[in-house]
């Protein structure tokens, strides 16, 4: 709970200097209701916070209508491998949850420090309650933006998350109570525009495969990274996976549900001996192997 007292107390030593500082600035900018980028092919990358190791990407899929009539845009998170689906209505942003099978606020574009976002109600009677915990301008990825802290704490555990929204960015970070580490935005693809670096892996839509094919990897053989590609002909759970020449997995690279596509993931061993291994793509009912050569 001490994790939770200190983010109270910075709110309440702060929160009129930056009401202060967040009106004055949105008056001079000319700051509207807030955008969150929810463009087809848009990418967001986390890394632990302060940069030390990837943690996951999502990426924006396209529009699809749910089972309540509205449309969302459809994302793919890689680790834990899911889909998540977000909508803006006005200045609320709202996500649903299939577990919980009902809307969720996040956020709202509108509310300032010390405000009360949203109530949300969870399966077993449990309910959070979201605030607004900051509301600034800073530098996100060398632009000027107004800055958003909202805290989701909960009713019966107090346990809580906190996610940082950046108006036309998105989520730039995010943590919760008793997280091993904090997820820090490191790189962006928005409305056609990087932002930070991106790396690890890619995903082109713009291409729709017939058939499972697993490519050679790039460059082979390699003594640092190499990148591996493969094409998906449908929606499936696949894997990705290393293994040496006894047959040992070594590495784990994806698992989870892919759309059709192109992907691309970058794989970077790590305290392995110079050899030979291979990779391999499972699906459904396809299993197709490759080899390379890993010179250290």
């Amino acid at each position: 709970m001490t994790r939770d007292k200190n983010l109270f107390l910075k709110l309440a030593a702060t929160k009129c200097l930056l009401l202060q500082l967040s009106l004055c600035f949105c008056a001079t900018l000319g700051f509207s209701q807030g955008y969150f980028p929810l463009k087809s092919g848009n990418i967001w990358q986390y890394w632990a916070s302060p940069g030390s190791f990837y943690v996951r990407s999502l990426r924006a899929l396209g529009d699809t209508t749910l089972n309540n009539g509205l449309t969302y845009s459809k994302l793919m998170q890689d680790n834990p491998a899911g889909i998540q689906y977000f909508r803006q209505a006005g200045s609320r942003i709202i996500t649903y949850s299939t577990y919980e099978n009902a809307e969720l606020v996040w956020g709202d574009y509108s509310k300032t420090t010390g405000d009360t976002v949203a109530r949300n109600y969870y399966q077993g009677g449990d309910t959070t309650v979201v605030l607004v915990l900051y509301d600034q301008i800073g530098r996100v990825f060398g632009r000027t933006l107004r800055i958003w802290g909202f805290y989701e704490r909960s009713v019966i555990s107090s346990t809580f998350v906190l996610r940082e929204i950046t108006d036309s960015i998105g989520i730039t970070f995010e943590t919760y109570e008793a997280a091993p580490y904090d997820d820090s935005l490191a790189g962006a693809l928005i409305d056609g525009k990087q932002y930070g670096i991106i790396t690890s892996v890619s995903h082109t839509q713009s291409l729709n495969p017939t058939s499972y094919q697993l490519l050679q990897n790039y460059p082979n053989p390699f003594n640092s990274e190499t990148h591996i590609k493969f094409s998906a002909p449908e929606s499936e759970k696949i894997s990705l996976e290393v293994f040496d020449v006894l047959g040992q997995r070594i590495e784990l690279i994806f698992d989870g549900l892919v759309e059709p596509g192109i992907y691309e993931f970058t794989f970077t061993p790590h305290g392995l001996s110079s050899g030979v291994f291979f990779y391999e793509l499972r699906a459904a009912s396809t299993v197709l192997t490759k080899r390379m050569l890993y010179l250290r």
